[in-house]
């Protein structure tokens, strides 16, 4: 599922690639930020895929627009007993958590998706490592992915392999300047299987952000 890195590199991409050659997986259990009520985000994404309706790109559909977070495990490597551990520990995390703040924009891509960055990265860095930390002491045999994380929502995939890059290329150019704020206020576990040329996924529990912000005002 990788998406999006900053822009500027993608402006040196010159053949584009098949996202979906890669290996189907069994469907896996991800901690996921999703946007059902985000509907700026949506709007902007609607916005971006108007100029990238190429057909060598997948849209994204609005309804499946998220960013991941960390995955879990495979199906039927973990069991339900120890899924329920995994989450019960999530949520007690999530309970010293606060809500982040995140800008969705710097349009740009890899060869084979193009997406928004996620800035400024930290607070999604800091949920995601805490995530981690809780997921493989409840479950050590958790599926974590590689330690570097780059903040993105994806909003096209690229279909085919060894496509001229220009088009694509001056159409994110074009995109440059176009961003949203998001407040997040809670993760998804999620049960996620890749369709074909899609991907879906299944909401298992949603877990609020209940921390408080040092930086807001409090209220009496």
């Amino acid at each position: 599922m990788s998406g999006a890195h900053p822009a500027s590199p993608f402006f040196s991409t010159k053949r584009l690639t098949n996202h979906w050659a890669r290996p189907a997986r069994l469907p896996s259990y991800y901690w996921f930020l999703t946007f059902e009520n985000q509907p700026e985000l949506r709007q902007l994404a609607r916005h971006c895929q108007s100029v990238l309706s190429f057909p060598f790109y997948d849209l994204t559909a609005s309804d499946a627009l998220h960013m991941t977070v960390e995955r879990i495990a495979f199906e039927g490597e973990i069991t339900n007993a120890q899924l329920a551990a995994v989450t019960s520990s999530a949520a007690e995390v999530c309970q010293s958590i606060a809500p982040i703040e995140l800008t969705v924009g710097r349009l740009g891509g890899t060869p084979g998706a193009v997406g928004f960055s996620a800035y400024p990265p930290q607070p999604a860095s800091d949920l995601r490592n805490a995530l981690r930390a809780v997921t493989v002491t409840a479950f050590p045999a958790a599926r974590l992915r590689p330690a570097s994380f780059d903040p993105h929502v994806t909003i096209a995939y690229c279909n085919t392999d060894d496509i001229p890059a220009a088009r694509a290329v001056e159409a994110v150019k074009s995109l440059q300047g176009h961003a949203t704020s998001l407040r997040i206020t809670e993760v998804s576990l999620v049960l996620l299987q890749r369709l074909p040329r899609a991907y879906a996924w299944q909401t298992i529990t949603r877990l609020p952000l209940l921390g408080t912000d040092p930086s807001r005002p409090t209220t009496t």
